[in-house]
């Protein structure tokens, strides 16, 4: 497996510091992906890394976005109800990225960041509101089955789907 140099990981970090302030988002999506491909590190390990890394940019840009925009063009409303949330799920989704296979954490963030975003992306073809509720019916339906294909591939259903065997002797099923 491929490695990747820490000095090659700062250009790295400015294109996902850029996504990041530029977008509201970007710092995970882009610097996850690329430190599971390095092989080096277990997906937990990854994702606290890169959250860890994450409280830095953040800082970052919220200087930069006070200074450039100043206090006033900030709604601190909503800053202190976001930040309450995400104090309060961040515990939470740390201890499900610690239990959770990456496959089945990868869809249910993939189908969110997806059924989110699909508005957005619904727009730019200017769609009338009935084919839009449908796309994102469709979205939510296809996310829903992914769901379930990762769970039942690290057979976390609670539902057995496999073939019941057959006691002869007995008459049972077992």
């Amino acid at each position: 497996p491929s490695t990747i140099g820490r000095y090659a990981m700062i250009p790295q970090g400015a294109v996902a510091g850029f996504l990041d302030a530029i977008g509201g988002g970007g710092w995970g999506p882009v610097n996850t992906p690329l430190l599971l491909a390095q092989k080096k590190l277990e997906p937990r390990y990854a994702i606290g890394t890169v959250s860890a890394s994450e409280f830095f940019v953040t800082i970052s840009a919220s200087i930069s976005f006070i200074i450039f925009l100043g206090w006033s063009q900030i709604n601190w409303g909503l800053v202190i109800a976001l930040s309450i949330g995400g104090l309060i799920a961040a515990p939470f989704a740390a201890w499900l990225v610690k239990i959770l296979p990456m496959n089945i954490l990868a869809v249910c963030v993939g189908g969110m960041i997806i059924f989110t975003n699909s508005s957005s992306l619904i727009s730019v073809f200017q769609l009338n509101a009935t084919t839009s509720i449908v796309i994102k019916i469709a979205v939510i339906l296809l996310w829903i089955g992914l769901i379930i294909f990762a769970l039942y591939q690290n057979k976390k259903l609670p539902i057995d789907f496999s073939k019941k065997k057959v006691n002869v002797n007995a008459n049972e099923i077992d």
